[in-house]
């Protein structure tokens, strides 16, 4: 996930209070942990900002002005120092960001949201160094870790057509005539055989292909490119970097990937998530 404006420009002092109250965290779901953790990881340099860049102290009467600033950004509320001014520029920049986390998490639903006291709650934790579960680097990698598991969670509800419909298109495919399956599941039939050499993982090969979904819909085609196009074997999906040093130059194939294999949760535009994929590939030859 990318970071966002909060740690730009204005956005980073760190805080130290005694008479602010902080936010209690409740942690009743994956989301609810991930928030937080976004909070304390977004934390990260803004007390030294704090002295170094906006000539502040940590002293409480500013950290207590700074945080009241984000907590009432967007309030009609006196400003009162520069701390307090900082802090409700960074407010309104967490403000602005949770509308794009709410999509990122949720997408387009509109029943689920995101609990922002979480993020507060692990954001002025982190600052005042106070109740925190975990540090800001460890706060970073939960958080590219857990939203990548929420994001395919909430896909999966979406998108779940499309994953049956794939398995069943696998079941019944591979019981055709010619068709040969890999261990992992990718499914291949051999249309022209080849005379030539096989490439290693550390090579790249020039390749006709179209790339269909399973309702025959292309989304790729070298044709495209100019006729052919050149590539790493190991720059591609997972089911091409197996089945490419299977094949022999001069040989054609029709290889069905599994989602898994293919793109899993992720949204490429036509190809939508659990997308199985269906390629005519054909091996030009081996790039030195």
């Amino acid at each position: 996930m990318k970071k966002t404006g909060i740690l730009v420009g204005a956005a980073a002092i760190l805080l130290s209070a005694c008479s602010v109250k902080q936010p209690k965290a409740d942690f009743k779901s994956d989301v609810d942990s991930l928030v937080y953790a976004i909070g304390v990881s977004q934390s990260n340099g803004l007390k030294s900002y704090m002295v170094s860049g906006l000539k502040l102290d940590t002293t409480d009467v500013c950290m207590d002005a700074f945080i009241k600033g984000i907590l009432e950004s967007g309030k009609n509320t006196k400003l009162e120092d520069k701390a307090y001014v900082q802090g409700l520029m960074i407010g309104s920049r967490v403000a602005q960001m949770s509308g794009g986390l709410q999509k990122e998490v949720y997408g387009n639903d509109s029943v689920n949201k995101i609990n922002m006291d979480n993020f507060y709650a692990g954001f002025i934790g982190a600052l005042k160094g106070t109740n925190v579960a975990f540090d800001a680097k460890t706060a970073a990698t939960y958080v590219q870790s857990m939203l990548k598991q929420i994001k395919e969670k909430n896909s999966l509800v979406n998108f779940k057509g499309n994953k049956e419909a794939g398995e069943k298109f696998l079941a019944a495919n591979k019981t055709k005539k010619g068709v040969q399956v890999t261990a992992s599941g990718v499914q291949y039939e051999i249309l022209k055989k080849g005379k030539g050499a096989t490439p290693k993982t550390t090579d790249k090969v020039e390749m006709k292909y179209k790339g269909t979904l399973i309702d025959g819909t292309v989304f790729d085609d070298s044709a495209k490119h100019g006729g052919t196009a050149t590539f790493g074997v190991t720059q591609v999906i997972k089911g091409w970097q197996e089945v490419l040093p299977m094949m022999t130059v001069g040989s054609k194939w029709r290889v069905v990937i599994p989602q898994e294999l293919a793109y899993g949760a992720q949204d490429k535009g036509t190809i939508k998530p659990f997308s199985t994929l269906i390629f005519e590939m054909e091996l030009v030859k081996i790039v030195k």
